[in-house]
Parts: structure tokens; C-alpha cells; sequence
């Protein structure tokens, strides 16, 4: 978030009143599209979870204690291709990787981290 703050301050000091926001109103368009295709897909795949017909402990055998809502069992009948986004942030991804890659390798000294 402080990023893109830091770049709509940076457009303001660079552009002109009008230009500015012209670009804020393309900006806010565009991620109302991106937000309806995304709401839109969901939608697809859940209207097609809930609209199949099967018999869904059919085929789950649940050897845990954790009982498995309906719509988890319906997610589990889709096989391994099916899955429901979710909007994940690149500083979420950044830190994953970071925490993987600190794990993996341990031994290194600090100064060969970077």
C-alpha cells in the first residue's frame, strides 16, 4: 500500500491537476474490471459446485476428525485442477519466498545471503 501511495504521489509532482485525475479515474476503472472478472469467475465456479448433481461422500473417504463442510466435500468431487481464488498480494509472495529460502539453506553466512 505505501508503494502505491509513493507512486500516485510521484504522478501528482510530475502531472498536471487535470492529468492526475484523469489518471485516477483510469486507475479506478480499471480495477473495477479486474474486480468484476474476478467476481465473475468465482461465481462460475461456485454456481457449477452447487448446480452438479453427485453424490459427493460418494467419493471422499475422511479418515480424520475434521468434518468437512458441503462445500469442501463439493471442492474435493472437482479433482486436483479445481481451485477458487484468491486474491493473493506480491508482498505475500515476496515474504513466502523469503521464509522458504531462509529455511532451505541455513547454512550459508550472512554475508553470501544477500
Amino acid at each position: 500500500m505505501k508503494e502505491m501511495n509513493a507512486i500516485y504521489a510521484e504522478i501528482r509532482e510530475t502531472c498536471s491537476l487535470l492529468r492526475y485525475m484523469l489518471i485516477l479515474r483510469t486507475m479506478t476503472t480499471l480495477l473495477k474490471n479486474l474486480y468484476q472478472e474476478v467476481m465473475t469467475g468465482h461465481k462460475r465456479k461456485t454456481s457449477k459446485l452447487v448446480l452438479k448433481k453427485s453424490d459427493v461422500e460418494e467419493h471422499i473417504n475422511n479418515i480424520s476428525p475434521y468434518q468437512l463442510s458441503f462445500f469442501q466435500k463439493l471442492v474435493l468431487c472437482r479433482g486436483l485442477n479445481f481451485a477458487i481464488l484468491q486474491a493473493v498480494s506480491g508482498m505475500d509472495v515476496k515474504a513466502s519466498f523469503g521464509k522458504a529460502y531462509w529455511k532451505l539453506d541455513p547454512a550459508l553466512p550472512d554475508e553470501r545471503r544477500n
